[in-house]
């Protein structure tokens, strides 16, 4: 569908005046519809369309998986670290093995952000 639209000014130059009489102000529209008959039963870009439709439900299911264990490796990791950080039967810890679980966990909660956008961080999620 093509739709037109154009303002035309005219006017005589006949008379031999420094400004002319009258100025005809004249407005044209113009509308076409074209009908591609050959492409009403088949369209060339429609395979490559459903290509690209795949490929991004493909690379949508990676991402969620890949979330996915992003999220639990951080879950983990903190689980980890909250155990470490109480203190062993003998009332000792660990402050080595600590500070790497909570490196870990902190890790591990980067990566997932950055997967999700920084949606993690803009929304204060921190367990």
């Amino acid at each position: 569908m093509t739709v037109r639209g154009a303002r035309a000014l005219d006017w005589d130059d006949r008379e031999y005046a420094p400004v002319p009489a009258e100025v005809g102000n004249n407005l044209v529209f113009e509308a076409r519809l074209t009908w591609r008959l050959d492409r009403l039963l088949y369209e060339p870009a429609e395979p490559r369309l459903d290509g690209v439709a795949r490929d991004v439900a493909r690379a949508r299911g990676a991402l969620d998986a890949d979330v996915t264990v992003l999220y639990f490796r951080w879950r983990r990791a903190e689980l980890a670290a909250r155990a470490d950080s109480t203190t062993s039967a003998d009332g000792t810890t660990d402050g080595t093995s600590e500070a790497g679980k909570r490196l870990d966990a902190d890790e591990a909660w980067a990566l997932l952000d950055a997967r999700t956008g920084g949606w993690l961080a803009r929304e204060g999620c921190r367990f």
